[in-house]
C-alpha cells in the first residue's frame, strides 16, 4: 500500500462503475475503514473527499448499485498516512531525552542554588557565632575582673573583721 506524507493528508477519491446500462442511475456507497464507522447512504455522487486525516492505515471501500438493484463487489484501496515528524518515534525519543535533560539540568541547577544558599547562611551563622563569642569573652573578662575585685574586697573585709575581733578579744 502506498505511503502518503502527512502534509498530503487530504484526499479525494473519484470512482465509477463498469455497469453502463442506465449508468446515470447508478448509486454508490463508500466507507473509509479507519475513519467511518458504517457505510454511507446510497447516492449518485462519484467523488468523496477526506480532509485532515490522522496518521494510520486506511482502506477506502466503494460499491455500486445499478438500476436493477444489483450491488457490485467492493472495490478497495489501501493506503497509509505517515505521521508528521513531531509524532514519529524518534521525535518522542527526542522529547524524552529533552525532558530528562531538563529535569537533570533543573535538578542540578536547583541543587547548586540550594548549596550556595546554605554556604551563604553558614557564613552568616559563623559571623554571628564569632561576634557572640567575642561578646562572651568580653563579658567573661569583665566578670573575671569583677570577681578579682570582689575577692580583694572580701579579703579586706576579712582582714578588718579579724582585726576587730583581735581588738575585741584584747579588750575583753
Amino acid at each position: 500500500s502506498p505511503s502518503i506524507k502527512y502534509k498530503n493528508n487530504s484526499l479525494s477519491f473519484t470512482y465509477a462503475s463498469d455497469s453502463w446500462a442506465a449508468h446515470k442511475r447508478n448509486e454508490y456507497s463508500y466507507q473509509l475503514v479507519g475513519q467511518d464507522d458504517t457505510w454511507s447512504n446510497w447516492g449518485k455522487a462519484q467523488k468523496k473527499e477526506y480532509t485532515n486525516l490522522r496518521e494510520g492505515t486506511y482502506i477506502f471501500q466503494v460499491r455500486c448499485r445499478n438500476v436493477y438493484g444489483t450491488i457490485s463487489s467492493v472495490a478497495t484501496y489501501t493506503f497509509t498516512i505517515l505521521p508528521p515528524w513531531y509524532r514519529t518515534w524518534w521525535a518522542y525519543l527526542l522529547y524524552g531525552l529533552v525532558g530528562i535533560g531538563l529535569l537533570t539540568g533543573g535538578s542540578v541547577g536547583y541543587s547548586r542554588f540550594r548549596n550556595r544558599q546554605i554556604r551563604i547562611r553558614n557564613q552568616e551563622l559563623e559571623q554571628v557565632v564569632t561576634k557572640r563569642t567575642a561578646e562572651i569573652r568580653t563579658q567573661q573578662q569583665a566578670l573575671k575582673t569583677t570577681n578579682e575585685e570582689l575577692i580583694k574586697a572580701n579579703q579586706r573585709i576579712q582582714e578588718e573583721r579579724d582585726e576587730k575581733v583581735k581588738i575585741y578579744l584584747q579588750e575583753a
